[in-house]
């Protein structure tokens, strides 16, 4: 055996070299960097240093165009409006009722003020009015009240009611 191994470091004295310094020495520097080395092929080297140039034009094109389309901040105005008070969640019915009023007065006098345009001008309104006053059927409902009294009262007197 001692033979063979001799045989063969004549014959292949660096590769002899290798093999009796890595069984000595497995793990030192210039062999781990060696192996490294062996490990990396030229391809993947050329490939990963274009992809380091990619992403770096990628990333600076990327800036490029946001700086475009952000303005600056010293071009943004800076806007005062004013602070509206903070309501609360649940809003008291009395509040929700004089709004709800206040709404229909001025959606009331805006209807007016278009059917007043309307007849001045000459065209048919959209919006209808009511053609008896609001007087007519008061004195009409005080009729009919007066009636149904009456009524009552005869029904009263007569002991059916």
């Amino acid at each position: 055996m001692v033979g063979v191994v001799l045989m063969v470091g004549f014959m292949f004295p660096n590769l002899f070299r290798q093999w009796i310094h890595h069984l000595l020495d497995p793990h030192c520097p210039h062999c781990l960097e060696t192996a490294r080395e062996k490990s990396i092929c030229p391809n993947c080297e050329v490939l990963r240093q274009q992809l380091e140039i990619a992403n770096y034009e990628k990333r600076q094109l990327t800036d490029t165009i946001v700086a475009m389309v952000l303005p600056k901040v010293a071009d943004i105005p800076i806007v005062q409006s004013e602070q509206k008070p903070i309501r609360p969640r649940t809003i008291p019915w009395r509040v929700k009722q004089q709004e709800l009023e206040a709404n229909s007065r001025d959606l009331a006098r805006i209807q007016r003020e278009q059917a007043e345009l309307a007849k001045q001008a000459g065209l048919k309104s959209s919006i209808t009015t009511p053609e008896i006053s609001i007087e007519d059927l008061e004195k009409e409902l005080q009729i009919v009240e007066t009636k149904r009294e009456s009524e009552f009262e005869v029904l009263k007197e007569t002991g059916n009611g």
